[in-house]
C-alpha cells in the first residue's frame, strides 16, 4: 500500500512531520519484533535484525530509489532563473518600479520580487518550444499591440546554450525609439546545458508606445523558448513593467 501511494504523494517540507512520524513508527515496531519477548534468533542476528528489517522496508517500498531521483539537482525551468543577488542592492535601495525574477519559471507560476512592476504577457517557457539562434545570433521580436500603453521596465529571455557544457551566456537588447536614439538593456550569466532565465536591465525605463523597434543579440548560438501568443517559430520575450 506504501509502495503504490509513494509516487503519488509530495514529500517536501509540508509533509517532514507526518514522513517522520512514520518512520519513528517503523523503527518502533521493527525494535518490538526484536525485542527479547518476541526473537528467539541468535544473538549477532537478534542485534541486528531490526537494521535488516528497516533497510528492506525502506527499500522494498521504493524510498531508496525515490532519494537518488529527488536528490538530483534539478534542471532549468525549476532552477537557473533567480536574480535576487545580482538584484539585491536595487532591492535594499527600494528602488521603484522594480521586477526580479526568481525560481521557478513555469506556465502561469513565473514568480518574482516586485515594486510596481509585473510580466506584461504570457512569458515563454520551455513547453511551447524552442527556436535556435545561431545564423545570425540576434532576433527581432515584435512588441505586442495589447502592451502598447505600459512602461518598459525590464525584459529576460528563457535561453539554453547550443553547447553539452557549462558557457557564458550574454545577451544585448537595443531599443531604437522612435525620435532616432537607441537604448539598451543588458544581461549576462554562466549556464549550463539545460539553461535558464537572462534578465535584461537598462539605465532607461521606456515607454513601449515610442519603441520603433527591438533587436536581441546573443554572443553564442543558444535555444530560446518560443512567444506562447506569437505564430510557431517566433523566439520568445518576457517583457516586464507596468
Amino acid at each position: 500500500m506504501w509502495e503504490l501511494g509513494l509516487e503519488g504523494v509530495p514529500l517536501n517540507r509540508i509533509y517532514l512531520v507526518g514522513f517522520h512520524g512514520c518512520m519513528l513508527v517503523v523503527c518502533g515496531l521493527f525494535c518490538s519484533l526484536t525485542n527479547d519477548q518476541f526473537s528467539k534468533s541468535s544473538w549477532y542476528f537478534k542485534r541486528n535484525l531490526g537494521a535488516l528489517l528497516f533497510l528492506g522496508w525502506f527499500i522494498g517500498v521504493g524510498y531508496l530509489s525515490m532519494a537518488g531521483r529527488i536528490s538530483r539537482e534539478p534542471n532549468s525551468p525549476l532552477i537557473n532563473n533567480s536574480q535576487w543577488q545580482v538584484m539585491a542592492r536595487s532591492i535594499d535601495s527600494g528602488v521603484s518600479p522594480l521586477c526580479v525574477p526568481i525560481d521557478p519559471w513555469l506556465k502561469g507560476v513565473n514568480f518574482m520580487y516586485q515594486r510596481n512592476c509585473g510580466l506584461l504577457k504570457e512569458a515563454p517557457i520551455w513547453e511551447g518550444g524552442v527556436a535556435l539562434v545561431s545564423n545570425p545570433l540576434f532576433f527581432d521580436p515584435k512588441l505586442p499591440a495589447a502592451i502598447s500603453d505600459k512602461t518598459l521596465v525590464a525584459a529576460a529571455v528563457l535561453v539554453r546554450p547550443f553547447s553539452t557544457s557549462k558557457i557564458f551566456v550574454e545577451v544585448q537588447m537595443a531599443i531604437k525609439l522612435t525620435d532616432g536614439s537607441t537604448k539598451y538593456y543588458s544581461g549576462s550569466r554562466d549556464l549550463v546545458s539545460s539553461g535558464g532565465l537572462l534578465f535584461l536591465t537598462g539605465k532607461d525605463i521606456v515607454q513601449i508606445k515610442k519603441i520603433s523597434s527591438v533587436r536581441v543579440t546573443f554572443n553564442v548560438p543558444v535555444e530560446i523558448a518560443l512567444d506562447a501568443s506569437a505564430p510557431i517559430g517566433i523566439p520568445g520575450v518576457a517583457w516586464m513593467g507596468n
